[in-house]
């Protein structure tokens, strides 16, 4: 028997994990509150009066957290619209962000903001205080989608918002937030390709809950809106998850962080503790599965990265059951120290 051998790059693989210290100003910067939006349960604050002192207290405390750990932070600014707050309070926070790199407690600054709130004058300003990473939440690309969600702006103003961002050599992500009010999965597929043909550096995936105290709520209660199913969801995430690593797209989430308050208060969609491993598992699956099938050929063993394991074998290890079907066992598969994915064949 001839033995043959295909290598597969990783992954995620060389995705650093960053230790994130989050500051939420929810409603912030806001002119108006989409129908999805209730920031108290996503973020667990109330609407901020004094942003300043909340922003000073958080550098604070996050100063004297880099000091006891003797560790540095990555510094992240969400909830609300950050490029929304007026240009002075923005000048204030980013320097105090900037004293922190500049003193060795901080090493990467990200904000969010909306794509119409992105100007000239904003991105000049950005870029002076060395913003790595500007988080636009896009939601989707569909006109009548952002129009039905109150998110008044157009494909005209992301593109010009990128164009900015661009000239003045700033690095951008994307929010997606699929099946959203009047969101169909063809459109899904529609908003998928902007972003591959936009490329952002990083992305987040926000499958659409209906939250209580949200006109999205009160839709729902109405019959008007109905949320997509967990299996489509799981499905639809997949095949853009694989798509991004591909493409070399840094995955930042999918889902909400799992909040007890949010928890508490979903009132319908494709809510799971671990959506995110859910997905990844799939569409690492697709990533595998895809090579396999052009081949006739029998695989004799599969060398997987330690950190890849758990995408392999999936939730609670409920994976095993499909690769058992294309007559993958545990016992052919090892785990270790690997940079590729190895898959040896025997003809």
């Amino acid at each position: 028997m001839k033995k043959t051998s295909l290598l597969l790059p990783c992954p995620e693989l060389n995705k650093k994990k960053k230790s994130l210290w989050p500051v939420f100003i929810p409603f912030a910067g806001c002119k108006v509150r989409c129908v999805f939006c209730n920031q108290k349960l996503s973020t667990g604050r109330e609407k901020v009066n004094d942003i300043k002192l909340l922003v000073n207290k958080e550098l604070r405390q996050l100063k004297k957290q880099a000091q006891q750990k003797k560790k540095v932070f990555g510094l992240g600014f969400f909830g609300g619209t950050f490029t929304g707050l007026s240009l002075e309070l923005q000048t204030y926070i980013l320097s105090e962000a900037r004293k922190l790199k500049k003193e060795g407690w901080v090493d990467f600054v990200s904000l969010s903001t909306r794509p119409d709130f992105v100007n000239y004058e904003v991105a000049e300003l950005l870029a002076g205080a060395e913003v790595d990473l500007v988080e636009l939440g896009i939601q989707s690309f569909n006109p009548e989608v952002l129009q039905a969600n109150k998110r008044s702006y157009s494909l005209k103003d992301i593109l010009s918002a990128l164009s900015l961002l661009q000239e003045k050599n700033l690095d951008y992500g994307f929010q997606l937030l699929p099946g959203m009010f009047k969101q169909s999965l063809a459109i899904f597929w529609e908003d998928l390709d902007w972003t591959l043909k936009l490329r952002p550096k990083t992305i987040r995936l926000y499958p659409c809950l209906v939250l209580k105290d949200t006109l999205l709520a009160r839709y729902y209660w109405q019959g008007k809106f109905v949320p997509w199913e967990l299996e489509k969801t799981l499905l639809a995430l997949a095949v853009a998850v694989k798509k991004f690593w591909e493409q070399g797209i840094t995955i930042l989430r999918v889902g909400l962080t799992p909040e007890k308050e949010l928890l508490e208060n979903i009132l319908a969609g494709p809510w799971h503790p671990s959506l995110g491993l859910l997905v990844k598992s799939l569409a690492f699956r697709m990533y595998v599965q895809e090579y396999l099938f052009w081949s006739s050929r029998t695989v004799q063993a599969i060398y997987l990265p330690s950190r890849l394991e758990s995408f392999f074998w999936g939730y609670k290890g409920e994976a095993k059951t499909e690769w058992k079907k294309i007559g993958i066992g545990p016992e052919l598969v090892k785990t270790g120290p690997y940079r590729e994915i190895k898959i040896d064949f025997v003809n």
